[in-house]
């Protein structure tokens, strides 16, 4: 039998803070051109309690 679980991603749009997560040692899942803006990236991450927190950290840090 086949164990397919739904694995939940997060797109990241800012690739500041993709290098931010990819530094802070967060696993890129997927990343791919933006449909809506060619020039840009769209990055994906594996969601998780600890991405949401470094996200949360990294625009607390930024807002200054």
């Amino acid at each position: 039998m086949n164990d397919i679980r739904k694995v939940n991603c997060k797109a990241i749009f800012s690739q500041r803070l993709a290098g931010y997560l990819l530094m802070k040692g967060f696993v890129l899942a997927e990343s791919r051109k933006d449909y809506k803006n060619p020039e840009k990236n769209i990055f994906f991450f594996y969601e998780s309690a600890e991405l949401l927190n470094a996200m949360t950290e990294y625009t607390h840090f930024n807002s200054k």
